[in-house]
């Protein structure tokens, strides 16, 4: 079982890797940060701020198992969410775009379903 140790939200000083889309984190761009254990051995979740506000608005670690939300099982929600909300022609546009502008796009449906 994935345990959080702290939450954090810091500006990026260097150039990261985001976990959960694949994208880059630019330098200045704040993102979240969790600093977690698993089996003991501590690491770091850094994720863009769009990437996890989407995974939480759409609950995608209720379903994990006790390692947590993968970037596959992230990918394979944002896509399915893409499918069943756009128009045909819509998705096809959206399908072979980087994974960063998808979620940013997400965000933006969930947001006018508000």
């Amino acid at each position: 079982m994935v345990r959080v140790l702290k939450d954090s939200h810091p500006v990026a000083r260097k150039e990261h890797r985001c976990l959960l889309c694949n994208g880059t984190i630019n330098k200045g761009q704040r993102y979240y940060r969790q600093t977690c254990v698993y089996d003991a051995a501590p690491y770091d979740c850094i994720d863009h701020d769009e990437c996890y506000e989407v995974a939480m608005e759409l609950d995608m670690d209720t379903d994990c198992d006790d390692e947590g939300l993968t970037d596959e099982i992230f990918r394979e929600v944002i896509d399915e969410f893409i499918w069943d909300n756009f128009s045909e022609e819509e998705s096809d546009r959206i399908y072979n775009l980087p994974y960063y502008e998808k979620v940013r796009i997400v965000l933006n449906k969930l947001k006018e379903k508000r």
